[in-house]
């Protein structure tokens, strides 16, 4: 009898097994659903680990590929605790984030809103979410660029550059520096000073904290965070004071811009949260993207030869010390292509996540409620079909070409949440080149490579020795 108990037992824990890895297996399934081919992975890590090995120590180019051969541009898995599709259809992507609000929703990672906070934009949808697009849109239009942004950006490209004369420094990291002083400028209104500074050690330590595990413990990188982010807060926040007490005084800092809406009226928390994220989005990828262009340009002296030809043309127009003009930019049309491969190659977010909020049909398939979604635009970005020779930096190929009309190119992303300050961060990162091309040279001081994980950027930081022409 006790044998037989035995048996019964092994069985039964068998088939709960058994039970269990078929539904696992079958997740979404339904009569009326079809589900793009795939593979659930492991119970409950699913495929988290392979991804996380290729953005981390391989590449993603290489696993994407792998399963564009095998299942084909869309396919299901399960990603950090959550059943998952991937598209890397172009056409696919564009309908995805075109329906941003109706079919599918914003999606970040918690952490993200850990250290963002719950009124991030990523987290806002709807009404509050058009009205403070739309105060951004009007805040980066052009006229604005031309009369606010550029001139700072001119006087802080050169400051940064003054202190990498004689020096080795980490481009990574000087890069960054430059976006968050203009972020801090442009966001809050502060000078180059002690404030500009703290911003930016605290966003250091809350950006580690965003990509790490959220672990509460003492000494982790995610409560370092959380700490950084309550001063980061309790700076904007005296910010906020400063301005709700002082209303007379002329500022064109967006934060002034929030304060003094007379239409709708936000509190303190949500107008901190808002600035939070403004700051990681006005900083993190364009440093990423200006440092890595700069190491494109290392790795391919004939495109470093044009450019410098093209920023030494302009500059010998003008007199010594005499700013860049709107004109002047607008004239610089194959630094216009370089920032394009830049961005095409870099793809600094490799997707895009958002969440189905109900059963969507597309080309056959369902993408079931709740399910996360990946926009893959690296995908399309590195696909051969659509830009022959992929992973060479060719910033001839964009000649003559308009890049918003490039159905396959989203480096901003597309419908309502298209990234506001696109033309900020391409205007930031030319102006930048065009003094460190016209007033320097260098060389890098030891090898380096591409990490992917969690953004694109230089494993080393990209160190190099700067001298004077």
């Amino acid at each position: 009898m006790e044998g037989l108990a035995w048996c019964i037992s092994i069985s039964a824990m068998f088939a709960s097994l058994w039970v269990l890895l078929y539904l696992w297996k079958n997740q979404g399934t339904g009569p009326n659903r079809k589900l793009p081919p795939g593979s659930m992975g492991l119970p409950v890590l699913g495929e988290t680990l392979a991804y996380y090995l290729h953005f981390t120590r391989l590449s993603p180019d290489n696993i994407l590929s792998e399963y564009r051969a095998r299942y084909g541009n869309i396919f299901k898995t399960h990603l950090f605790g959550s059943p998952a599709i991937v598209s890397m259809d172009p056409e696919v992507n564009r309908f995805i984030l075109n329906n941003e609000g109706k079919l599918f929703q914003c999606h970040w990672v918690k952490t993200s809103t850990h250290m963002l906070g719950k009124w991030s934009l990523h987290n806002i949808h709807g009404e509050m979410h058009k009205n403070v697009y739309g105060m951004l849109v009007n805040f980066t239009k052009s006229d604005r660029l031309k009369e606010h942004f550029l001139g700072d950006m001119d006087e802080y490209a050169r400051f940064i550059l003054s202190e990498w004369k004689n020096h080795e420094v980490l481009v990574n990291l000087e890069a960054k520096r430059y976006t968050i002083y203009l972020a801090s400028k442009h966001l809050l209104g502060f000078p180059i000073g002690k404030d500009t500074d703290a911003v930016a050690e605290y966003y250091l330590q809350i950006f580690h904290g965003m990509v790490t595990l959220p672990i509460p413990l003492p000494g982790t990188q995610y409560t370092k965070g959380l700490k950084a982010r309550q001063k980061m807060s309790e700076l904007i926040c005296r910010a906020i004071e400063d301005r709700k007490h002082h209303p007379e005084a002329h500022r064109v800092d967006f934060l002034s811009k929030l304060v003094s809406q007379t239409d709708r009226v936000y509190s303190t928390e949500q107008m901190t949260d808002f600035i939070l994220h403004l700051l990681f989005a006005g900083h993190e990828t364009s440093g990423s993207n200006l440092a890595l262009a700069i190491k494109y340009l290392t790795d391919t002296p004939q495109a470093l030869e044009q450019l410098r030809a093209e920023h030494d043309s302009i500059r010998r127009q003008k007199k010594p010390g005499e700013r860049l003009s709107w004109e002047d930019y607008r004239n610089m049309t194959f630094s216009q292509d370089v920032v394009n491969e830049s961005l095409r190659l870099t793809s600094i977010a490799a997707a895009i996540f958002r969440k189905a909020m109900e059963d969507v049909e597309i080309k056959g398939f369902t993408f079931p409620k709740g399910w996360r979604i990946l926009v893959a635009t690296r995908a399309a970005h590195m696909n051969e079909s659509f830009f022959p020779d992929p992973f060479t930096f060719n910033p001839w190929r964009w000649k003559g070409k308009n890049y918003k009309a490039e159905k396959h190119f989203l480096p901003f992303g597309a419908g309502p949440r298209y990234c506001a300050g696109s033309e900020l961060a391409r205007l930031e990162i030319i102006v930048f080149l065009h003094y460190l091309v016209t007033s320097y040279t260098w060389k890098p001081t030891k090898p380096d490579s591409i990490n992917y994980h969690p953004l694109t950027h230089m494993r080393c930081g990209f160190p190099i020795h700067v001298k004077e022409r």
